[in-house]
């Protein structure tokens, strides 16, 4: 029992090991992280669909000219309503 719960600690330390906890994830949402703003982001270079957003925030985009935002879900279905984003 003993060799069992060890190689399981220890495969557990490896996925730690080759997946960071902070890896990007690919729905755009980053949990307990803090990542620049999306305008800062496209400064940076980064590609609009690789954008990240911080705590639950969602990845969307503005209608009017396609720049991305990072909203609270509960705010989403008033902005589509509106045509604030699509």
């Amino acid at each position: 029992m003993l060799n069992k719960l060890m190689i399981f600690v220890l495969i557990t330390i490896m996925i730690f090991h080759i997946i960071p906890i902070d890896a990007k994830m690919p729905s755009g949402i980053a949990v307990g992280h803090s990542y620049n703003p999306p305008r800062e982001q496209l400064a940076e270079g980064d590609n609009p669909e690789d954008i990240l957003c911080y705590d639950e925030r969602i990845l969307k985009f503005k209608f009017s000219n396609n720049i991305p935002v990072c909203l609270f879900p509960d705010s989403i279905p008033k902005l589509l309503e509106r045509g604030f984003i699509k």
